[in-house]
């Protein structure tokens, strides 16, 4: 059966879909039916069509929407929750300064939005704390993006033994620093 189907088919040609899990449905049927329940055709094509257009047919359609997999990414991002110290390592580890620089755009803007809040009550102090961290993680960005285009390479694969190795060009030994 899967030797002469083309996936490409398959999956471009509703037509083709259809008889493709009508295929795999008899397929199952085989295999889970006894030999006389697999024999007789009215019950088979019954359980055959019921389990192609009533189960897999709308699993496949709701697993391929395009919403319902954003729903799904959200929900695993909900119940998956980065505390502050992995979200400052990762900023730290990241050797893409693409994601660095989107991380600072999103701190931008949201400081934009924090000042332009009105801060009259109570809520003055925690804005401001928002403010601070916010402007903490952009000095964080901004370092690690300034360190990776001069061309230093970080040792990350032990925080705690970060060094910065730079290479002075002329024959001269690399350099070592600690991080701090």
């Amino acid at each position: 059966m899967e030797r002469k189907i083309c996936r490409d088919v398959v999956c471009t040609s509703h037509r083709d879909e259809e008889g493709f899990l009508r295929d795999l449905c008899e397929l199952l049927l085989y295999l889970l039916l006894p030999p006389g329940d697999f024999h007789n055709k009215s019950m088979r094509y019954f359980l055959r069509e019921v389990l192609a257009y009533g189960v897999l047919l709308p699993l496949i359609n709701q697993l391929s929407d395009p919403d319902y997999i954003n729903q799904f990414v959200i929900w695993m991002i909900r119940d998956s929750s980065c505390n502050y110290e992995a979200f400052m390592n990762i900023l730290k580890l990241t050797d893409k300064p693409a994601e660095l620089e989107a991380v600072k755009g999103k701190v931008l803007e949201e400081l934009q939005y924090l000042r332009s809040l009105d801060t009259a009550g109570d809520d003055i102090n925690v804005i401001k704390n928002q403010i601070n961290s916010l402007l903490f993680v952009k000095k964080v960005c901004e370092t690690r993006i300034q360190r990776l285009q001069s061309g230093k390479m970080t040792w990350s694969c032990w925080p705690p033994l970060a060094k910065t190795y730079s290479t002075h060009w002329g024959g001269s030994q690399p350099s070592v620093k600690r991080l701090g």
